[in-house]
C-alpha cells in the first residue's frame, strides 16, 4: 500500500536533512558501489510511492525526479541522471521552478 503524500517541504528542511538516510550517503566523501546503489534507491522508492497516488501533483513527482537525478549524478551514472533531470525540467517549464 502506498504511503501518504506529504505536501510540505519534507526533507528539504535542515532537520529533514539530518534524519533522511540518503543525506548520510550523499555527504559521505567516499562511497562504495553498494552505498551508491542504496543512495539512488532511496529517492526512487519514495518517488514511486508518490506516483502510486492518483492525486499526486506532477510537481511533487518532479521533485522526486530532481532528487533521483542528483543522486545518479553523484554516483556518476550520467545518462540516467540526464533522463530524470529532463523530466524535472519539463515540469518546471510548465509549472515554474521549484
Amino acid at each position: 500500500m502506498p504511503v501518504p503524500i506529504h505536501h510540505g517541504r519534507g526533507d528539504q528542511t535542515l532537520p529533514g536533512r539530518r534524519v533522511h538516510p540518503a543525506w548520510k550517503l550523499i555527504d559521505k566523501p567516499r562511497r562504495g558501489r553498494a552505498e551508491d546503489e542504496a543512495m539512488i534507491l532511496l529517492p526512487m522508492t519514495s518517488t514511486r510511492n508518490l506516483a502510486q497516488h492518483p492525486d499526486c501533483p506532477r510537481r511533487n513527482r518532479s521533485t522526486g525526479d530532481r532528487q533521483i537525478s542528483h543522486e545518479l549524478s553523484l554516483a556518476r551514472w550520467g545518462e540516467a541522471a540526464q533522463v530524470f533531470g529532463e523530466n524535472c525540467l519539463a515540469v518546471s517549464q510548465e509549472t515554474g521552478p521549484h
